[in-house]
């Protein structure tokens, strides 16, 4: 269920177009899409700092030592759905609170972190994720193959409160494209 970098980078572009450069931390669940994240960043101008990290431990160092040199005006952080270095309990709230006071763009591949704070979060289309798996069922009856693959099929949830904070504005034509706002 990653969501394919190509599309984040977009959504990027769109939703947070001062951002040039983007920190992930990653282990080495998620390292597979490493290479697929350095290109897309590369084809939208965007610098990518991408950091290994085996344990909640080295993600949390590695956090403490980015907010002393982190750019909140051109910076930021992506949290993807790694369960080490995004973990729900411990990085997340630690990475909201930093985002909020340092006025850095914190965004997440999990939809319920926009409505924790993120500037915004992608998340599965399920119905479209269903209608892809319907395709790739069939296709193996015929005996086709698949690769792992990112998700290309997603909706877009921001949170105004974070965009206010940080001085982003969207337009309504902007916000009647988004799926889930927040707050409500």
């Amino acid at each position: 269920m990653t969501n394919d970098p190509e599309i984040v980078f977009s959504e990027l572009e769109r939703l947070a177009p001062h951002i040039k450069k983007v920190h992930m931390v990653y282990s080495q669940a998620t390292e597979w899409i490493i290479p697929q994240t350095k290109l897309a960043a590369k084809k939208h101008g965007v610098e990518l700092v991408a950091q290994r990290a085996d344990d909640i431990r080295e993600a949390m160092t590695y956090y403490d030592k980015l907010f002393k040199r982190i750019n909140p005006a051109t910076d930021s952080i992506w949290l993807t759905l790694d369960t080490v270095t995004a973990n729900d309990q411990i990085v997340l709230p630690y990475l909201l609170e930093a985002s909020w006071l340092r006025k850095f763009v914190l965004f997440s591949s999990k939809p319920t972190h926009a409505k924790r704070g993120a500037l915004f979060s992608l998340f599965p289309d399920n119905y479209q994720l269903g209608k892809r798996l319907i395709t790739m069922a069939e296709s193996s009856l015929e005996n086709q193959q698949y690769a792992v693959e990112p998700m290309n099929k997603f909706q877009v949830a921001v949170n105004l409160r974070a965009a206010a904070h940080l001085g982003v504005q969207y337009d309504e034509s902007l916000k009647e494209e988004l799926h889930i706002i927040v707050p409500r």
